[in-house]
């Protein structure tokens, strides 16, 4: 029953997650909601190290790990936040949803793995035509629209890249003290960016931006975290790996019905072939695994 209700924990704050950035960001102010978010994420890790008996180590092999978690943190989600002006939470889910088949490509020359099997090309074929109709449909109806999309994908490569570092570097270093160190090690960069910028705490935030980046705060840069690794040992991968399908179509309802976001058709078709070609990149290992037995 713990793991079932993690598990639907995970789904509901990556599905959300998007949504919440959205709101967060107002007038263009990208950087205070990001340094609240990632202030509050870093108090709530070092507490749960404390709680647990651990704490943020810096040997060499654990700074090289949070170095490469901070092209997440500091990149990838410095980018998401600006490009959020630009789209929908829904479409920032979908586009993340390729975060898988990105790491599998930077994956072939950093740890060396075997080239993609026709199969996977062929879903990675899907998905790039998925999201080339999306950035046509948006360049056609919002002006706009594709300064968000580049962003996005960006910043999913540098997420991707970010994820297989970590793994390339293979440190002892606990889930939960990597996600402390790389937001410790993020804020004095945001904190820079922020006072260079000339910007100044919003005197009158609204509650739904207070609330929006207390929400990011515990459960997208802590809980989430937290609860993802927690599903990872208790459940197996194709569990796992139905989560990156699921979280794009709740995100598209729920910005619909919250935010009144439009989906136009052809953000369905794209959207189903993305989804489409993820599936069948994600499952064909295991496919031909189970053929093979």
């Amino acid at each position: 029953m713990k793991v079932l209700l993690a598990y639907i924990s995970v789904i509901l704050i990556w599905s959300t997650t998007p949504l919440g950035i959205t709101f967060s960001v107002v007038d263009g102010d990208v950087l205070f909601p990001l340094i609240m978010r990632t202030f509050i994420g870093l108090l709530l890790s070092t507490f749960f190290l404390a709680f647990v008996k651990q704490r943020i180590t810096f040997s060499k092999d654990a700074v090289a790990t949070y170095s490469a978690s901070m092209l997440g943190v500091c990149g990838a989600m410095l980018i998401t936040y600006w490009s959020a002006q630009y789209i929908s939470s829904g479409l920032i889910s979908v586009i993340y949803g390729l975060s898988p088949i990105i790491a599998g490509v930077f994956a072939i020359p950093v740890l060396k793995e075997p080239f993609f099997s026709r199969q996977k090309l062929f879903g990675i074929a899907c998905a790039i035509i998925g999201l080339a109709i999306i950035f046509v449909d948006e360049l056609y109806v919002d002006g706009q629209g594709w300064k968000g999309i580049i962003g996005i994908v960006v910043a999913v490569l540098l997420y991707g890249l970010s994820t297989v570092l970590i793994k390339r570097f293979n440190s002892q270093v606990s889930a939960v003290s990597i996600n402390a160190g790389s937001l410790l090690f993020s804020m004095p960069i945001f904190a820079m960016l922020w006072f260079s910028s000339g910007n100044s705490i919003p005197s009158t935030p609204s509650t739904t931006v207070i609330y929006s980046i207390l929400y990011l705060g515990v459960f997208g840069s802590f809980l989430g975290f937290v609860l993802y690794f927690y599903i990872l040992k208790n459940l197996p991968a194709t569990s796992v790996m139905l989560i990156p399908l699921i979280t794009p179509v709740l995100a598209l309802i729920l910005g619909n019905v919250v935010k009144g976001e439009v989906i136009s058709s052809n953000t369905v078709i794209g959207t189903f072939l993305v989804l489409s070609g993820l599936m069948i990149y994600q499952f064909t290992r295991i496919n031909v695994q189970a053929i093979k037995r």
